[in-house]
């Protein structure tokens, strides 16, 4: 029996097992990015920086941050196979990547090297990974890093490394930068789930929609090689493009054999050309027909065949669906059921006449038993009567 695929209603999220999977792959391709795009993103800045500072060429941090990085990957690498749960990860990855950030920030000076955009950046890539909820918290954390690592320059907690500025800008400047941070990751972190809750009910019902189509697709081809009847599904021109199974056992010959050629050829009729084909799909009293097939084997086959056209929703694609089947057996039957009629018949015709003859030679016999107890007669006739007595 057919054993329909199961998957979750339209709009419900799918189980645990296939969220856990989907996030796995998803982390594999932030980890993948996160390395392309930060080591890119890094060596650009170095080169930049360091025909601009020398100080940077000097001390030369960028490199560790670098380094730092793609420990940070291995890390998580190697937490996807020993931790099982995938959110946790996902707020580790995205988390590491913000406290990461932050020391770049922190050693490059972050708004002289463009790095400060690599916030919404992150946060826009926790979207893809957590809900909403979690997407918010990201972006607040994000901004309580980055405000942090302000204030702590700014009050001598950390050495001012790339943040010199910080120390005589106004802490009411200092308060307006982290709150346009804050505001941006905020409205990075509402959009961004929006399209990515978007596009994951979008998937799922693309997925549930390809299920579905396979589903109805492997059910029709059950349907079809079920049928026990010999289909043939032509284009208008008359071109084979389908045959079932049992059609193939009927003919003797693999579907792949059959495709592309004239139904009219293959069946060897001048009654199912195209123009006839046209013509017996529009009559219902031209439909069916009865033919002659020479079966490779060897063996002629009395066919029945009946022709409808194609319901499809464009003209052009229209076509016609020959069904066919094997009525050789059916007419042998046929014919020995008329041959034991006429035995039969013939059996009553000699059984009446048996009857109209066995009348008279009754009364015949009957008449000579009376002659033959009457005096008078010799012995010749006698012997005569007797005679006609035993035969009759």
């Amino acid at each position: 029996p057919l054993a329909p695929r199961r998957h979750p209603p339209s709009g419900r999220d799918p189980g645990p097992g296939a969220m856990q999977v989907d996030l796995e792959a998803r982390l594999k391709r932030l980890m993948f990015f996160r390395v392309v795009m930060v080591t890119t993103l890094l060596f650009i800045a170095t080169y930049f920086e360091a025909g601009l500072s020398e100080t940077l060429l000097r001390v030369n941090p960028l490199y560790f941050v670098i380094g730092a990085m793609y420990a940070l990957t291995v890390v998580h690498a190697l937490a996807l196979r020993f931790i099982p749960s995938r959110a946790a990860l996902a707020y580790a990855q995205v988390l590491g990547d913000l406290l990461v950030l932050t020391v770049l920030v922190h050693v490059t000076g972050g708004v002289r090297t463009g790095f400060l955009l690599l916030y919404p950046l992150s946060v826009l890539s926790a979207t893809v990974l957590v809900r909403r909820r979690g997407a918010l918290v990201i972006a607040g954390a994000a901004t309580a890093l980055y405000g942090g690592l302000l204030a702590a320059v700014r009050v001598g907690m950390v050495p001012p490394a790339g943040l010199v500025d910080v120390l005589h800008a106004p802490a009411r400047a200092l308060f307006y930068s982290a709150f346009v941070l804050g505001v941006a990751c905020v409205t990075v972190a509402l959009l961004g789930s929006y399209l990515a809750e978007g596009l994951q009910r979008a998937g799922r019902q693309l997925e549930e929609a390809a299920v579905e189509v396979a589903d109805l697709r492997e059910l029709n081809q059950v349907i079809v090689d079920s049928i026990q009847s010999g289909l043939i599904m032509t284009d208008a021109a008359g071109h084979i493009r389908h045959v079932n199974s049992f059609g193939e056992g009927i003919l003797g010959r693999p579907a792949g054999e059959l495709l592309g050629l004239r139904v009219r050829d293959v069946l060897a009729s001048p009654l199912l050309g195209q123009a006839e084909l046209e013509a017996r799909a529009a009559s219902r009293a031209l439909a069916r027909l009865e033919m002659s097939y020479r079966h490779p084997k060897g063996s002629d086959l009395d066919l029945g065949v009946s022709v409808t056209p194609l319901a499809t929703a464009e003209e052009a694609q229209g076509g016609y669906l020959v069904v066919f089947q094997d009525l050789t057996d059916v007419r042998r039957l046929e014919d020995e059921v008329r041959t034991n009629e006429k035995l039969a018949a013939v059996g009553e015709m000699a059984a009446h006449l048996a009857h109209e003859i066995r009348n008279p030679l009754g009364s015949i016999r009957g008449s000579a038993q009376v002659l033959a107890g009457e005096p008078g007669f010799n012995d010749e006739q006698g012997h005569l009567l007797n005679i006609i007595s035993r035969e009759s």
